[in-house]
């Protein structure tokens, strides 16, 4: 499932990595992403980018580029992964990165969140109100930006720490269970509608 198992295998052992999980459809602004990757890259030449989703033609695009910056030894990536392999690079990230320029919901921020994994993400759309104060908020469209967001994460320990603390009192706030409830409820209100 993944590109290099090898490669797999030694950042489960520990190497340090970046993770972003989930689709690499335009609006994920993943090319954005790989050029504030390149720009860190300098001053942590040691730390990797994993990038993990269903293959398919948006992620062979960010192949290419990963090509064009000449980051090929420093980003790998984890496609159509397993379950384990999920949770495996969730447990292991130093960082996960969501540049993600418009989004709904974002569960995967509270996927990384729920495992211990210190967030920076876009500030746009409902990530500041599905993440709260359990994220380190950015620009998406300035890779520098992104970059500095990145590096005030990865280099503090304290702050890791803090956003640790304060995430899993953040995904107290979801669950499937209050989820299901509360799209009962609006069919309900729906139907209550329809019929008066």
């Amino acid at each position: 499932t993944q590109d290099d198992p090898v490669f797999l295998a030694r950042i489960l052992a520990g190497s340090p990595f970046l993770l972003y999980v989930g689709n690499a459809y335009p609006h994920k602004n993943l090319e954005t992403l790989l050029s504030a990757f390149s720009l860190f890259h300098k001053s942590h030449p040691n730390v990797h980018l994993v990038l993990s989703g269903r293959g398919d033609v948006f992620y062979e695009r960010l192949q290419k580029e990963v090509g064009r910056l000449n980051l090929e030894n420093h980003v790998r990536f984890v496609l159509n992964p397993t379950d384990q392999d999920l949770a495996a690079l969730y447990r292991q990230a130093s960082v996960y990165v969501f540049p993600s320029k418009c989004e709904g919901f974002g569960l995967p921020p509270l996927e990384a969140m729920s495992f211990g994994v210190p967030v920076a993400a876009s500030n746009t759309s409902s990530l500041p109100e599905i993440l709260g104060e359990a994220a380190v908020y950015f620009d998406p469209k300035d890779p520098e930006k992104i970059t500095q967001a990145i590096r005030k994460v990865f280099e503090d320990p304290s702050l890791q720490e803090t956003l640790r603390k304060k995430a899993f009192e953040q995904i107290k706030r979801y669950s499937w269970k209050k989820m299901a409830e509360q799209i009962l409820h609006v069919y309900d209100s729906c139907d209550q509608k329809e019929t008066s």
